[in-house]
């Protein structure tokens, strides 16, 4: 039972975890762990030195609508769609359907000059 507890945590701590840079140390906060990822987030994560974290809205978000953060960083960002599906499933094992890796998928295979 101890080790199922442990292997939990470890998961746990692998998926939701946030880094301090200057500590190079990480940290879970519940709170964070249930929100969705987007290629172009409305939200980012604010981990500040004094080891707590705040959510910060990158664009102004309309009543209802999802809040999003990153699970990538902005160079990976940079990416194409495809390049970045590979390495959300390689850490999080989830294929994205954000609005912005369907829109670049779609404008890829509907393109003439496609090779």
């Amino acid at each position: 039972a101890t080790a199922d507890i442990l292997v939990q945590l470890a998961s746990a701590a692998n998926f939701n975890a946030f880094n301090f840079a200057e500590t190079q140390g990480q940290a879970v906060f519940e709170m964070f762990g249930t929100i969705s990822h987007a290629c172009k987030p409305n939200c980012s994560i604010d981990v500040t030195s004094g080891k707590q974290a705040r959510l910060v809205a990158l664009t102004s978000i309309p009543a209802r609508s999802e809040v999003t953060i990153s699970y990538l960083s902005k160079r990976n960002l940079q990416m194409p769609a495809e390049e970045r599906g590979k390495l959300l499933w390689k850490h999080w094992f989830f294929e994205c359907k954000c609005e912005c890796c369907l829109k670049e998928t779609q404008e890829r295979t509907t393109s003439p000059n496609r090779l």
